[in-house]
């Protein structure tokens, strides 16, 4: 295993390799009592790892929210670990990437747009 990953991935992916319904139910309750599934420590891995990566934190939320996390505790985490001065850095670093990405356009108002 190379990262963390939620419940609803690791059933994903015995449903793709065709695992039975039963066998794939076993697995997650065996998983689960060994703590090799653990949607809180998932949720922290991954929330902290997308604000390094400058990640906003409705784009973290949408991403946790595709991989069928609780959104009571996504709110949890997030409101935690995502700090007022974490969201001025990504939003600055956002700003600054977009700066460079659209500033070809010659246009002003539809360089201001983007």
């Amino acid at each position: 295993m190379l990262r963390e990953h939620s419940q609803w991935e690791a059933e994903e992916y015995l449903k793709r390799i065709n695992a039975p319904k039963l066998i794939i139910g076993k697995f997650i309750e065996v998983a689960k009592h060994k703590n090799y599934l653990n949607e809180n420590r998932f949720a922290d891995v991954f929330i902290r790892s997308k604000i390094s990566k400058n990640k906003s934190k409705n784009e973290i939320k949408s991403l946790l929210i595709m991989r069928k996390v609780n959104s009571e505790l996504i709110e949890q985490i997030l409101n935690s670990q995502y700090t007022d001065e974490d969201e001025e850095v990504i939003l600055e670093a956002n700003f600054t990437k977009a700066k460079k990405k659209y500033n070809h356009i010659q246009d002003i108002g539809k360089r201001k747009e983007k």
